[in-house]
């Protein structure tokens, strides 16, 4: 059955397992689709991998590991990084130093860590929601590779608050698979990078039963309102 699920992390120690997954991540881009969840899709050729991965993103996204997987974090400050609250595990580790978790808001599918070995570059949360169409690049390590750049496009945002999963998400038309969850939504700003969202989830269906593959080119994750209420207790007027 197909849905919208917030995987855990997937295994990242059976190579074989990772060549699988990424073939169907890759034969996913051919499939056009009408409608997910009532939000209209741009046609595949409005999605592609980044031409020119911006090396720049690389140095704000982090791997965040734990013994049966991984997930992406965004550095927005000295020893702090923001992440996916589903991502939460035991013994994390981001460059192979325990982290703990600092904040935590499940409803927002948000949190954020202590890394007292990560330092800056940061990248600053955008201050308003960008216009649909904004061109979007999402970071991360899928199936504990990368970092890896995709781009899309904003779709706008929705509320999942019936599925009592995240209250007010955002989505973007690129790829993502588990191991990107928690890693950063970026767009241009001014001539630099802004922070507008981190990967929540994307609609999945179910490999050989047990692994989640991406079967639309559609992400999900907290809106920019979202996060500055979380981070910054803002609430923004958008």
């Amino acid at each position: 059955m197909s849905g919208v699920r917030f995987p855990e992390g997937l295994p990242t120690n059976e190579k074989g397992l990772r060549m699988k997954v990424l073939g169907a991540v890759l034969l996913s881009v051919a499939v056009s689709l009408t409608t997910v969840l009532g939000l209209q899709t741009w046609q595949p050729s409005a999605l592609r991998f980044a031409e020119a991965n911006p090396a720049e993103l690389a140095v704000y996204t982090k791997q965040i590991r734990f013994p049966k997987g991984s997930c992406s974090g965004v550095v927005i400050a000295p020893r702090t990084v923001l992440t996916a609250a589903h991502c939460e595990q035991d013994r994390m580790t981001i460059d192979g130093y325990r982290v703990r978790v600092l904040k935590k808001d499940d409803s927002r599918d948000l949190m954020v860590l202590y890394a007292h070995e990560v330092a800056c570059p940061c990248v600053q949360v955008a201050a308003v929601q960008p216009q649909n169409g904004t061109r979007v690049y999402v970071v991360g390590y899928p199936i504990g590779i990368g970092p890896f750049t995709t781009e899309g496009l904003t779709q706008g945002r929705i509320n999942f608050d019936k599925l009592a999963l995240v209250i007010d998400l955002q989505a973007v038309t690129a790829i993502a698979v588990s191991g990107n969850s928690g890693g950063g939504m970026f767009i241009r700003e001014n001539g630099g990078w802004k922070l507008i969202g981190t990967v929540s989830g994307f609609p999945v269906i179910p490999y050989q039963g047990r692994f989640p593959i991406m079967l639309f080119h559609m992400v999900f994750g907290p809106s920019v309102h979202s996060i500055n209420e979380f981070l910054f207790n803002k609430d923004l007027t958008e």
